[in-house]
């Protein structure tokens, strides 16, 4: 829910949806969002995020780099298409 608040339903879903394929607890993702926002944590799962680095960030408060994110996404996106 707190995902759809921010992100489209579709893609809150999909983040979800791969947070949860990768093993990502619930209070990763909740912390994530509190921490750094809902848009980074959607980044960070498209990405392919391990569910080790996201846990180490939420445990040490280091937020990736935004940007890095987006160009990893874009250019997955690139690939699969």
């Amino acid at each position: 829910m707190l995902l759809a608040e921010t992100l489209p339903p579709r893609r809150a879903a999909s983040v979800c949806a791969a947070a949860g394929a990768r093993g990502v607890p619930p209070l990763v993702l909740w912390t994530w969002i509190d921490l750094y926002d809902a848009e980074l944590l959607a980044l960070a799962v498209e990405s392919s995020m391990s569910r080790h680095e996201m846990v180490h960030r939420v445990a040490t408060g280091t937020a990736p780099d935004r940007r890095s994110l987006e160009i990893f996404v874009a250019f997955q996106g690139a690939i699969a298409s």
